[in-house]
């Protein structure tokens, strides 16, 4: 007996979800028909490999890659399975595609064996590769799992990498300044006494050197005081009403907010898209693509939008009028529904929000990289005259 998950219907549209136990899809249905109930999804549970680690998303989209090149050239399924696992140099991989190699040939379908692993295929992958057995174009699918990772890993990337310069600044001002605090100005002390003891010490220095006193005097105090307040930052992220609370107030501010949309938007358009290209239906894609993204209020979004979508509406009704949804994407979804190119329409607006993302975040760190390069220089400048200052003035009273 294999347990199923199931989500149903019933005669009034109420949802209902659970779990139930049978030999079959096929039995499954016929045990909820008989309780009067339409099934809008069944999947059935696995056991993931317990000696299956994470894998590089790189390592997996050029796995997607051979494996669709081989069946493309009429290699066998379980032959090519196992040349990708001869060929790959990832160790966690290579057990993947033997395990699924030892499956597929026992007989089990290569959805249902990649089910099997869900730290390297994804729900989505699954779903795909569901889809396109079904259909007869596995190959297809495989480089079109490709494609779309290979876009998700490049977004990553270049934002990663865009952040890498100023938070490289931001760390190394702090430590220039923790160790001018600390090491540098204390062997001043002794040269300013006596300018502070006749009160001629210039505004400048006595900032300078009572900030000093404070941070020697608090240092611990100050480093387990930062190191509570990251725990508690981090704890309360974890919580999903904490979460939910906070991105809401980051998408009010105006820039940021649409910023932070459109990248939610982006990695969901291309999901769908690629789910659509590959036959799967828009409710069964919503339903995938509600734990694909890290919005949450982009996840709850799609998971209502998956219910009505289901009962018969279109999804550009439940996105339109959504306050933080840019209007432009709710008419891309109309005309795309119009012109039945749904798939074709999300693929565009993915493209246009990556190039308008990279756009922003070029025009951001145009901004931000001379400003932090400046704070930084006019902290040293402050430091120096904070140190030649007092040395002119007790030459100058000499």
């Amino acid at each position: 007996m294999t347990t199923y998950i199931f989500n149903a219907l019933d005669a009034t549209g109420q949802r209902h979800e659970g779990t139930m136990e049978g030999v079959s899809r096929r039995i499954i249905v016929r045990q909820l028909l008989k309780k009067e109930l339409h099934p809008t999804l069944i999947e059935e549970t696995v056991t993931s490999d317990p000696g299956t680690k994470s894998v590089r998303q790189s390592a997996v989209s050029s796995m997607y890659g051979r494996l669709g090149e081989l069946l493309d050239t009429g290699v066998p399924l379980a032959q090519a399975l196992k040349l990708v696992a001869d060929i790959t140099t990832n160790e966690s991989l290579q057990h993947v595609m033997r395990t699924l190699h030892r499956d597929v040939n026992d007989g089990i379908d290569l959805a249902t064996a990649a089910a099997r692993q869900p730290k390297v295929f994804s729900p989505v992958a699954v779903a795909v590769l569901r889809a396109s057995m079904a259909g007869g174009f596995t190959a297809a699918a495989l480089k079109q799992l490709e494609a779309s990772m290979q876009k998700s890993i490049e977004m990553r990337n270049r934002l990663i990498g865009a952040m890498l310069y100023p938070a490289f600044l931001v760390v190394s001002g702090v430590v220039m300044l923790l160790a001018l605090f600390l090491f540098f100005i204390p062997r001043f002390e002794t040269m300013f006494a006596s300018l502070k003891d006749a009160d001629q010490l210039p505004v400048i220095t006595t900032v300078m050197m009572s900030t000093h006193e404070f941070i020697e005097a608090h240092l611990m105090s100050l480093v387990t005081g930062f190191a509570a307040l990251f725990f508690m930052v981090v704890t309360m992220l974890s919580r999903p009403a904490c979460r939910l609370a906070g991105l809401r107030f980051l998408m009010q501010i105006p820039k940021l907010g649409e910023f932070i949309a459109i990248i939610s938007l982006s990695r969901f358009s291309q999901l769908i898209s690629t789910l659509l290209k590959n036959g799967v239906t828009l409710d069964k894609a919503l339903q995938l693509c509600v734990n694909a993204t890290n919005n949450i209020l982009l996840r709850e979004l799609v998971r209502d939008a998956a219910g009505r979508v289901s009962e018969g509406e279109t999804l550009s009704s439940r996105f339109r009028n959504v306050p933080w949804v840019p209007l432009e994407f709710s008419e891309l979804l109309v005309v795309g529904e119009r012109t039945n190119r749904l798939s074709e329409t999300l693929s565009d607006v993915s493209a246009l929000y990556e190039t308008r993302i990279s756009n922003i975040v070029k025009s951001a760190l145009t901004l931000v990289e001379p400003v932090l390069l400046v704070c930084i220089g006019l902290t040293v400048s402050a430091m120096v005259f904070a140190v030649v200052l007092p040395i002119l003035r007790a030459s100058s009273l000499v």
